[in-house]
């Protein structure tokens, strides 16, 4: 087994992650190659967390503009006879059939106000993105929830970006975090993405090579298991949390041409 140390830098979750009194909310933007793998991720940590005899699980809610294409079936988890559907619509309702549960679905980009109305911040926000400019607004929306409600908190921000074949997965804090007494060294703030990259410069972002308009394209512009790749990587940080209630890594940078994932601690 890998050496330890006993005494390594620790991140420990918020208290309403270790001991929540209600489900923890989760928003996911974007549900193309990662986020739509992603979404099943989750529910199977919603249930896994029931499974531990944990007090409460997930609830997520999922927004995505965009339409179902042909370019996205099989790279994306989407099936022919979804083409023209809207994809966070036609994900979380298969999702919501198979696992049995209620989360919702919004058609639209995530904004600040949605028809006139504020919208839920969540305590988990996921971006699958891919787009410097839906970062910055995440940033601006985390920063200033409608409500200081516990299930509305922002806590922490998970962003998962790739290019052809290799990517980065940054968990960070909304905000500080209280940290428990302890004999590791704790850090109460995890930096987001635009704080790990404030200058944007090496960002990895699949919108660089722009929509493909054919499966045989979008296989040529993106490995076909890079984000299902990635996806697993970002939810298993996030079931560390869950699970063990630390982390000792908070960043994870994926190259599938050398097969080697390396890791930031906290």
């Amino acid at each position: 087994m890998p050496y330890r140390d006993p005494l390594a830098r620790r991140h420990y979750a918020h208290n309403h992650i270790i001991d929540p009194t209600h489900d923890i909310t989760v928003t996911l933007v974007g549900v193309g190659g990662t986020g739509s793998v992603m979404l099943g991720l989750l529910a199977r940590i919603h249930y896994s967390l029931l499974g531990l005899n944990r007090e409460a699980g997930l609830k997520v809610q999922v927004f995505d503009p965009g339409e179902v294409r042909e370019a996205n079936v099989i790279r994306q988890l989407f099936h022919p006879s979804e083409i023209g559907s809207n994809k966070a619509i036609a994900l979380t309702t298969r999702i919501n059939r198979f696992y049995g549960l209620d989360w919702e679905a919004y058609p639209d980009e995530y904004r600040s106000k949605r028809k006139g109305m504020s919208l839920d911040t969540a305590n988990i926000t996921i971006t699958c993105t891919d787009d410097t400019q839906s970062r910055l607004n995440i940033k601006s929306i985390l920063k200033k929830p409608k409500t200081d409600r516990i299930f509305h908190e922002p806590m922490y921000w998970l962003d998962i970006g790739n290019r052809e074949r290799d990517g980065q997965i940054v968990l960070g804090t909304v905000k500080m975090i209280k940290q428990p007494e302890s004999q590791h060294h704790t850090i109460s703030k995890l930096p987001t993405i635009l704080e790990l990259y404030p200058d944007y410069k090496y960002l990895a972002n699949e919108s660089e090579q722009g929509p493909s308009c054919s499966l045989m394209e979008a296989l040529r512009n993106q490995d076909l298991f890079i984000n299902g790749t990635l996806a697993h990587l970002g939810a298993n940080l996030l079931w560390k949390l869950f699970k063990d209630y630390y982390l000792e890594e908070h960043a994870l940078f994926l190259n599938l041409n050398s097969n080697i994932v390396k890791s930031k601690t906290v």
